[in-house]
């Protein structure tokens, strides 16, 4: 089922669960960068500014923007919006990775060390960086990351997949303005633009699987092209092998795919997924077992981890409780098919972050927003999840045009 039109709106609608959830998408992942400035009455300004820009936004901006901007005006502000991305990005990046503003980050050279390493037939793992960072990524993201490398560096990465994410939604919402909001709004997380300056692989990662499951989504509609449910099976592969936590998706996306298909094409889909993810992965678990695990998977469990002094195996029961809770959604009947699984996805991405934020809170006896960065992993998959409902109405209030 396609996300409904857009459509404005005469009554107040104030906050539903459809705003709480665009709320709860966007802001918690910026949360750390803002305590790391300035605090946590930081924090509680930032929250309130954003529920503050979400609230004038919905009642206001949205049905403005939609009703006077055109089409070709929305595609002019939507070039402009990545052209100024990727000015701020060519401006501050050289600055932030030599360390002179933030400290820099090691993630995107990690991830060059790696993709590197694959060019030159190389083991990419037990390989460090200047600072002592592991290679921690999965194979999934060094070969994604292999064209950007290629041209220079994989920092290039997260401009290419922001703007393919609002090329996409220009499709999937049917208008460039309708995207163009969305993609506005998820610069409400601080972590986002952090992120694009700094390099950090976890903004591509957040973007590409979203955007390969919503791929593999279209494709089981797609009744005359049945083609593009292998090539989205096999992109969908490729894109859980980047991150451990992505393997949650699996059990919300296999029972998506059955209330959708059927359990024959299902399996068979599942098995393409499957395979690739395996081909991807496997050579590089059988080359050096244990080196591939200390780096790929008890490295990315890093925060489960520290926690083990307050919770006994911490780093078992965590993973654990996220695949039972993940199980569990799988069982939820799918009403509005898009909707409800990409609120599912955003929910098992959601569930290790909160319980890692919540445990490292009554270890240190505060509220520790350390981990919540890693609400980037939820905040797509969330922010899209709730925005048809964000943004509905009455219908026949929209103008349409077409400029």
């Amino acid at each position: 089922m396609a996300p409904p039109h857009l459509r404005t709106s005469s009554p107040t609608r104030g906050i539903d669960a459809s705003f709480l959830g665009l709320a709860f998408s966007l802001l918690p992942g910026g949360s750390e960068q803002v305590e790391k400035y300035l605090g946590i009455a930081g924090v509680g300004v930032y929250l309130v500014v954003g529920i503050t820009i979400l609230l004038a936004s919905r009642e206001y901006l949205v049905p403005g923007f939609v009703n006077r901007v055109t089409e070709r005006a929305g595609w002019i502000l939507a070039l402009s919006t990545l052209g100024c991305l990727l000015f701020l990005f060519l401006l501050i990046y050289p600055v932030a990775d030599a360390g002179v503003v933030g400290g820099g980050s090691d993630s995107d050279d990690a991830l060059n060390l790696g993709a590197r390493a694959l060019l030159n037939h190389q083991y990419p793992y037990g390989i460090h960086t200047e600072s002592g960072a592991p290679v921690t990524y999965l194979p999934g993201s060094l070969f994604l990351a292999i064209p950007f490398v290629i041209l220079g560096n994989a920092a290039y990465q997260n401009w290419f997949w922001l703007a393919l994410f609002l090329l996409t939604m220009r499709f999937y919402l049917k208008g460039v303005r309708q995207a163009l909001l969305l993609f506005w709004m998820t610069f409400l997380c601080s972590r986002i633009l952090q992120l694009l300056v700094t390099g950090g692989e976890l903004l591509a990662s957040s973007i590409y699987i979203v955007l390969f499951v919503l791929f593999a989504m279209r494709s089981f509609l797609a009744e005359h092209r049945r083609w593009l449910r292998w090539v989205a099976a096999v992109l969908l592969g490729i894109g859980l092998s980047s991150r451990a936590n992505y393997l949650l998706l699996v059990p919300v996306i296999f029972s998506a795919t059955l209330q959708k298909v059927g359990w024959k094409d299902t399996a068979r889909y599942a098995a393409v997924t499957g395979g690739i993810f395996l081909a991807v992965t496997l050579p590089f678990w059988l080359h050096d077992p244990q080196t591939f695990f200390m780096a790929c998977l008890r490295e990315q469990n890093f925060a489960a981890i520290e926690l083990n002094t307050i919770l006994p195996h911490a780093d078992i029961a965590l993973p654990l409780a996220s695949t039972v809770f993940a199980a569990g959604l799988s069982f939820r009947r799918l009403i509005d098919w898009d909707a409800d699984l990409l609120c599912n996805c955003a929910l098992v991405q959601a569930f290790p972050v909160l319980a890692v934020v919540l445990l490292s809170s009554i270890d240190t006896g505060r509220l520790n927003l350390s981990y919540t960065g890693y609400g980037v992993h939820f905040l797509f998959f969330g922010a899209l999840a709730s925005w048809s409902g964000f943004i509905r109405s009455e219908q026949g209030g929209l103008k349409s045009h077409k400029g």
